[in-house]
């Protein structure tokens, strides 16, 4: 199982009874294919552009838990969903890439530190040849 992260932007023009059947919509299909493991409030934005002619969309946020290939069922019901403006679905990464990705930034930040420690010492070097 893989964690993934999906981002919804839920058109404005709905009140709050059907916004909330969307979401429970949303959160059937995912139970389904895995498990829930978070989700921010929803809460209403300005868009930085217009999407399907609205200018504002109610922002969901939703973390869970899925096979891979239970991801396509995820999606063909997000996109028959009408009221759903526009979604994004992340793949996070999981803990031992990020550990990997870790120990190489860490390893190219001692490697950055030791080599300008040489410089310091060939310049100061070239500077007390000099005097």
């Amino acid at each position: 199982m893989f964690d993934y992260e999906l981002n919804c932007l839920i058109s404005p023009e709905l009140n709050e009874a059907q916004v909330e059947e969307v979401l429970k919509k949303i959160e059937t299909v995912v139970a389904n294919i895995g498990t829930k493991t978070a989700a921010e409030p929803l809460r209403q934005i300005k868009l930085a552009y217009p999407v399907k002619k609205k200018n504002e969309a109610f922002f969901l946020v939703l973390e869970f838990k899925a096979e891979t290939d239970k991801i396509g069922e995820l999606e063909k019901e997000l996109k028959k969903e009408k009221n759903i403006l526009r979604f994004l679905l992340i793949r996070k990464k999981q803990e031992k890439e990020k550990n990997v990705l870790l120990a190489r930034k860490q390893k190219t930040a001692e490697d950055n530190k030791k080599e300008s420690n040489q410089e310091k010492d060939i310049l100061g070097e070239e500077i007390e040849n000099l005097i």
